[in-house]
């Protein structure tokens, strides 16, 4: 029976066998995640999407100095999932919307401004709140909130008359 690195050089040479190739190559790229590092079944869903293109790639990259091709696939699937996991992290960055509000020592919430009977998008609150906004991100989430909220109450009073 040829063993994977024989029926990878075959198809290599040929360009023939190359769904066999991919039976026994696609549950090893579904599983890597859960194997190795105890991801959930989403997860290992998403990376075998992430990692389905560059799959013929690996094939003809592939240069026989005598290791085992498992060995080369092996480093190309860890690489491959730390660049899943950083988009997957850049991704989830994107769509955080917190907001950290961080007066700091010594901030007070001067007495002329009544935040509570204020608009929410009124320039008083947007000015003391934006003195507490620290990051770009949260002045980029502050100004996201802001928005939606001016959309709300525009589409509800658009509805009430």
């Amino acid at each position: 029976m040829p063993t994977l690195t024989d029926k990878v050089l075959h198809y290599q040479a040929t360009h023939a066998g190359l769904q066999d190739i991919l039976d026994e190559v696609s549950p090893r790229i579904y599983y890597f995640p859960h194997r190795k590092l105890s991801y959930d079944e989403d997860a290992a869903g998403e990376f075998y999407l992430f990692f389905f293109p560059r799959r013929l790639r690996l094939l003809d990259r592939f240069e026989d100095q005598g290791k085992p091709f498992e060995a080369y696939f092996h480093c190309a699937l860890t690489w491959q999932f730390k660049n899943f996991l950083r988009a997957r992290r850049q991704a989830e960055k994107k769509w955080n919307t917190t907001l950290r509000l961080d007066p700091g020592e010594g901030y007070s919430l001067p007495e002329t401004a009544k935040l509570e009977e204020t608009a929410i998008g009124s320039p008083a609150v947007v000015t003391e709140t934006s003195k507490l906004l620290r990051s770009n991100v949260d002045r980029r989430n502050f100004l996201l909130l802001i928005t939606l909220v001016l959309r709300m109450c525009s589409q509800r009073a658009a509805g009430k008359s």
